[in-house]
């Protein structure tokens, strides 16, 4: 749950950007709806960019 709660930030954060993580404009249609999420860049949770979540026990504890 936390893995979602951070890339959806970080996806809002980025959006029509190239740092975005899943832009059918930058990464093509079949990436962005299908792919991204079993990328191994994007298995991490960066749990620095979401520290109000982080804090919560119940959610960080993976």
């Amino acid at each position: 749950m936390i893995w979602w709660a951070e890339t959806h930030r970080r996806h809002h954060r980025n959006a029509d950007t190239s740092r975005h993580l899943h832009s059918p404009h930058y990464q093509g249609l079949f990436y962005s709806h299908y792919l991204w999420f079993l990328d191994r860049r994007h298995r991490v949770t960066h749990l620095e960019a979401i520290p109000d979540l982080a804090r919560q026990a119940e959610l960080a504890a993976q």
